[in-house]
């Protein structure tokens, strides 16, 4: 009887109804591109974000738009692609996701705890309100984020396309960690914080000959500087003597947190380690 009363709008839990690690810049954005679309505001031809910054730029692929030094794009705006007259004063909502601080108490203790969390926030405003903080979320923010983008994509394709046979990339990330559970459990072990967790850190090895893929396991859960070049020296040992010996050059492609890849302690690992394995240059590029 509950899953037969369940109301049309709920979807079922299933895996290719839900999109999961979406960027926040951009589906920000897609939520105040929605409501105006919503508000029949603009066509559909504007309904995605990135088509909506495309259309007050000049050329998004271009810094010069994206970043507002543009002569002749500068002063576009998105009421350029309004396509009716509105109320300026008339109220609408949107979601917003957003940081937010939330107090509480742990049982038996007085001393009040804060935790920051990730919700989706409920904006009430008016709709020159929607307008003005799309139009200003489109360039100062969407608009540069779009172009760096880009820009990164195309320099990883074109770094890819023109390897020498002495070079080779490595792409890296840590993936989420995987719960480990048993084949058959007691209630307990079910429940709670019982299971165990396991680091998972992936990677593409790419060659100018080559296109291979690679996962590293660790029960050590921390994904600092050090635990990243415990699970990287495996993978140096096996391009060096199982895949190419003559490779001297090597890029790294990463993510950018200040807690993994993008620090102090790993650009000093990442000067040292690699010279024991015969690779005299390596380069960094952060996603």
């Amino acid at each position: 009887m509950f899953a037969k009363l369940r109301p049309l709008w709920i979807v079922k839990p299933t895996p290719k109804d839900r999109d999961t690690c979406l960027c926040q810049i951009h589906e920000n954005g897609q939520l105040l591109a929605d409501r105006l679309y919503f508000l029949g505001l603009v066509t559909n031809k504007c309904r995605n974000v990135e088509d909506l910054a495309g259309s007050v730029c000049c050329d998004i692929n271009s810094r010069a738009c994206a970043y507002g030094e543009c002569s002749m794009c500068k002063e576009h705006s998105v009421n350029n692609c309004i396509m009716k007259d509105y109320d300026e004063q008339a109220s609408t909502s949107w979601y917003k996701w957003q940081l937010e601080e939330k107090q509480y108490v742990k049982p038996g203790q007085e001393k009040i705890q804060t935790a920051k969390h990730v919700v989706k926030a409920l904006c009430n405003r008016t709709i020159k309100d929607l307008i003005e903080k799309l139009d200003s979320y489109l360039k100062q923010k969407l608009c540069k984020h779009v172009f760096n983008m880009r820009h990164q994509f195309r320099a990883a394709r074109t770094l890819k396309s023109t390897l020498a046979d002495n070079e080779a990339i490595i792409h890296i990330d840590f993936s989420e960690n995987y719960q480990c559970g048993y084949a058959r459990e007691v209630q307990s072990a079910h429940f709670g914080a019982a299971k165990a967790q396991v680091t998972l850190h992936t990677g593409v090895m790419y060659t100018s000959r080559h296109s291979i893929s690679f996962s590293s396991i660790s029960d050590n859960r921390r994904h600092d500087a050090h635990a990243i070049w415990a699970q990287l020296t495996p993978v140096l040992a096996y391009l060096r003597n199982d895949i190419d010996s003559s490779i001297t050059c090597l890029h790294f492609e990463s993510g950018s947190p200040s807690g993994q890849y993008r620090n102090r302690s790993n650009a000093y690992l990442m000067s040292t380690i690699p010279f024991d394995y015969g690779l005299h240059q390596y380069f960094m590029e952060l996603l």
